[in-house]
């Protein structure tokens, strides 16, 4: 009996040491002897040259990567290897594995990042060993991310940015550093609903980079960043409040006034529920719209809460804006030529007291038509061995055949070193004289009214033009900019440009800007003329043949008058005109 009570005995105290020896492979290890519970041990580890410093894939921007790279300098003094920096992205039929030595900078896909993020306020930072192989750095924006780096590095390796003072340290599992900053203010509304209410959603991952402006605009308050969801992962139930960014909403369509270089910020209330749209069709635009946003929101502080007031009006806006001179008139005179025909003369002058001059006719279709204008006021496509003419020669020879018109620009380019034939369509008098090719234009129908339209909108008016010119670009549509070429020495140069448009009403307007004179006017790039023809009603606008070129010719006290001052000095000689001729 006493063999078997020694056996039993020493069977009890031997199975705790056999269970001990199998856990410590995997788990750490609570011990509890009556009422009294000891902490886990914690496992110690080194970094070796496997881990690599991770950051998102779609946050790119430089204070990140100022993090990424203080950290692998302080491994490189530390241990004396340099740790690969990689991002978030991963392909799954590769075999890779995330969280496999990985350390996480800031917000990524991976569930240690999202945990210690959604658990941040702007200015807030946290670091965690989350285990032998993941440690996860994160503060509630990228500021506060470096922050949080420096601070493990000191904390760990002993480094300042220069130098660490500990050479290969071991790690603990379960340590854990975490910042909350103070903020000056506990509650923020938009339009008297709480900012946590709100989420903000776009139409895919990759967008996300662009709401840290936004996030970051609406968190200075009281520090709470709004959190950001792709529109497929709304919860009906729980986003009610939802800031859309480049998606008019749930269904991803867009108002059909925004293109490539126009955005609208507008917003709606629906049963209590707020919609606040800032909608683009190109990602680079999100930043320009994000920045007016910002800009237009009011706010009213009161005590320790912020009221934020949205704009009251919808907001449409260009991505140019910022690019191109400001615009601000200085002197306008306007002058009747005939019923139905008015002459407007514009004075700008930029930021800088630039002066620019713009020339202008607006033409009502039905009391006046537009004639193309020609050398004799003949229809022939070539001009070689014949004398070309200036747009003055165009409309004295049509008065000369009974056609008499009061005004008139220059219209199409044209082999200004050939034969002068136009580079795109022209119609005279119903007759089609040159093919409109890939090129846009503009014309005025039998029936009185005008079009501009691109090369494949041709076919639907063919039958019904009376007159029509070629042209580089379809530059307002919709009356918002279009076809500028951003980005090209065409557009973007400050040439002398003419332009020619319609508005809502079916007023025509005709437009020159005076360039290359540097005391007199100094030209407009193509976006800078979009905004022109805006500002006079163009619902739909194109450019013509511009530089040299540019002329504006009216009838003041009986006599035709260059109106303009073209750079040439004179006028230049043309393949053909737009002219004003009355009805009656």
């Amino acid at each position: 009996m006493k063999r078997i009570l020694s056996l039993m005995l020493l069977i009890l105290i031997l199975v705790p040491f056999v269970s001990c020896a199998k856990d410590t492979e995997d788990t750490a290890i609570t011990t509890t002897v009556g009422d009294t519970t000891t902490a886990p041990v914690e496992k110690e580890f080194l970094l070796n040259a496997k881990f690599k410093i991770i950051r998102s894939e779609f946050i790119t921007d430089s204070t990140i990567v100022e993090a990424m790279n203080y950290l692998r300098d302080a491994v490189d003094d530390s241990c004396g290897f340099k740790l690969f920096l990689s991002d978030d992205w991963y392909r799954e039929s590769a075999g890779l594995v995330p969280n496999e030595y990985e350390i996480l900078i800031g917000r990524t896909n991976r569930p240690q990042s999202d945990e210690a993020y959604d658990s941040l306020k702007e200015n807030d930072y946290v670091y965690t060993v989350n285990s032998e192989n993941v440690i996860s750095i994160c503060g509630g924006n990228s500021d506060s991310t470096l922050e949080a780096v420096k601070k493990f590095c000191l904390d760990v390796f002993g480094y300042d940015g220069k130098k660490a003072s500990v050479k290969n340290p071991t790690i603990k599992v379960g340590t854990n550093y975490r910042y909350n900053a103070e903020y000056d203010f506990d509650d923020v509304n938009i339009s008297g609903i709480a900012i946590k209410d709100f989420v903000i959603a776009v139409r895919d991952k990759k967008y996300v980079q662009y709401t840290v402006p936004l996030v970051s605009a609406l968190a200075k308050y009281n520090g709470y960043n709004i959190k950001v969801k792709e529109i497929s992962e709304l919860d009906e139930a729980n986003d009610k409040n939802i800031i859309f960014l480049g998606a008019a909403d749930k269904d991803g369509s867009h108002a059909s006034n925004v293109n490539t270089n126009s955005y609208f910020v507008t917003h709606k209330n629906e049963g209590g529920n707020l919609s606040v749209i800032l909608d683009t069709t190109d990602i680079k635009v999100y930043v320009t719209a994000i920045q007016r946003f910002i800009s237009e929101i009011n706010t009213e502080k009161n005590g320790k809460t912020v009221n934020i007031t949205l704009p009251d009006n919808e907001i449409l806006g260009y991505s140019f804006e910022k690019d191109i001179p400001q615009w601000i008139l200085k002197e306008e005179k306007e002058t009747a030529v005939v019923d139905g025909v008015t002459y407007i003369y514009q004075k700008y002058v930029d930021e800088n007291n630039k002066p620019y001059k713009a020339y202008i006719l607006k033409i009502d279709p039905k009391k006046a038509y537009l004639y193309m204008g020609s050398t004799n006021d003949g229809y022939d496509y070539s001009l070689d061995g014949i004398s070309k003419q200036n747009v003055l020669a165009h409309m004295n020879a049509a008065k000369a055949n009974g056609v008499v018109p009061v005004a008139g620009v220059n219209a199409d380019f044209f082999a200004i070193s050939g034969d002068y034939h136009p580079s795109g369509l022209a119609i005279k008098e119903g007759k089609q004289i040159a093919v409109v090719g890939s090129r846009p234009w503009c014309g005025y129908t039998y029936d009185g009214e005008f079009v501009c339209g691109q090369s494949h909108q041709y076919a639907a008016y063919k039958d019904k033009l009376r007159t029509a010119v070629g042209a580089s670009d379809l530059i307002v549509s919709n009356g918002v900019p279009y076809e500028l070429d951003l980005g090209t020495t065409f557009s973007d140069t400050a040439h002398p440009r003419t332009l020619a448009g319609v508005a809502e009403d079916g007023t025509i307007i005709l437009a020159v800007v005076d360039g290359r004179q540097a005391s007199v006017s100094n030209g407009a790039p193509l976006a800078r003329c979009a905004l022109l023809m805006i500002s006079h009603g163009a619902k739909d606008a194109v450019n013509l043949d511009g530089g040299g070129s540019s002329c504006m010719l009216v009838q003041l006290s009986g006599a035709y008058k260059t109106v303009n001052s073209p750079s040439d000095g004179s006028l230049r000689k043309v393949y053909n005109s737009l002219l004003v001729i009355p009805k009656s």
